[in-house]
């Protein structure tokens, strides 16, 4: 396995664990809110989480399932994008709109991106880290 394909199954594992944990946390139309230091799920007004802080109380509402969901479906456009272009092969590249090695390389710096937010887990590749 190359080196771009092995971050490429690193962050998919990634991807689904966090869709996994949002998944087992949300339900349709709900969202979070905070009032001072506690985070309620709308509209039902169930307490999610009472932080110490209103600051803490913040963060974690806007990390709610939901937004969560969003983010690993947006994630995981950019890696297609990447696994599109790196199907591609270099002799045809240039000939096919928008897939030359300029953006197979940009996709895969956006993947590279994406990886290093989860730097701290185990199975990440130093190597992965962005220049």
């Amino acid at each position: 396995m190359s080196d771009a394909a092995a971050m490429v199954a690193f962050l998919d594992a990634m991807l689904d664990a966090d869709e996994a944990a949002a998944r087992e946390s949300y339900y349709e139309g709900q969202r979070w809110i905070t009032e001072e230091e506690g985070v309620y799920r709308y509209p039902d007004d169930e307490l999610v989480h009472s932080a110490d802080r209103k600051a803490d109380a913040r963060h974690i509402a806007r990390h709610d399932p939901a937004r969560v969901l969003r983010e690993v479906e947006a994630k995981r456009k950019i890696v297609t994008r990447y696994e599109r272009a790196a199907a591609i092969p270099p002799s045809i590249a240039a000939f096919t709109r928008g897939q030359d090695d300029g953006y197979r390389e940009a996709c895969l710096d956006a993947v590279q991106d994406l990886t290093a937010v989860y730097a701290g887990e185990p199975g990440y590749g130093p190597a992965w880290a962005p220049a």
